[in-house]
């Protein structure tokens, strides 16, 4: 897991995920559900982490290990969830095969899938802040630095995903964008517009007690 976050040595950080990789087909063993459990607690949660690190070449790593446990994994209700973004093995509509893709229109493409099935499967709330806001908040950033379609997908699917998270993280979103957009650097009008876009899936009931 150390080995994974190094961005300097190539081959020890492909080494690292391979490795990985080979423990995810031992923890796929039921006859073993030990191995299970260590994934469960130790090497998914620093895998999760890693979708937040600063550096894309980690990010699409960590991304890749979690993507190989999901097809793998057919006994992990929290992996399965997310097995429809892998989209039948077809690498040209999978999320998690193109959110990190050289090609800039296939990343726009994979948000746009992801809030797509957001809207019309089910995920947890904890996987959405825990694997996907991650990965579509890297991507909120000055249009000047990043392609402009790509970012105002990155907003959008922000705004959907918010339409199904629980009061704790919503509320969290909402202050995190309000933290953002408070400066006067070039990125507020970003930040703002995702603000905007998250109110504007408010959900909840304001007569009920959240």
């Amino acid at each position: 897991l150390y080995f994974v976050q190094d961005t300097e040595e190539l081959v020890i950080h492909n080494h690292a995920a391979f490795t990985l990789r080979r423990f995810i087909d031992l923890t796929c063993d039921p006859s073993d559900p030990e191995m299970e459990t260590l994934f469960m607690r130790t090497a998914l949660p620093a895998l999760k982490n890693a979708l937040k690190f600063k550096y894309e070449l980690v990010r699409a790593e960590a991304l890749g290990v979690i993507a190989y446990a999901v097809s793998k994994c057919d006994r992990v209700s929290s992996l399965q969830e997310m097995h429809p973004l892998l989209a039948g093995g077809d690498e040209e509509a999978s999320f998690l095969n193109n959110i990190h893709h050289i090609q800039i229109h296939r990343r726009t493409r994979a948000l746009r899938r992801l809030a797509e099935y957001r809207d019309e499967g089910n995920m947890r709330s904890r996987t959405l802040v825990e694997v996907f806001l991650p990965l579509v908040e890297h991507y909120i950033v000055p249009t000047a630095t990043l392609d402009h379609l790509l970012v105002s997908e990155a907003i959008n699917t922000t705004g959907r995903i918010a339409r199904h998270l629980g009061w704790g993280a919503y509320s969290a979103l909402v202050q995190k964008c309000i933290r953002s957009s408070g400066g006067t650097n070039e990125g507020v009008r970003v930040y703002v517009r995702t603000l905007v876009a998250i109110l504007e899936n408010f959900h909840f009931s304001v007569e009920d007690a959240v």
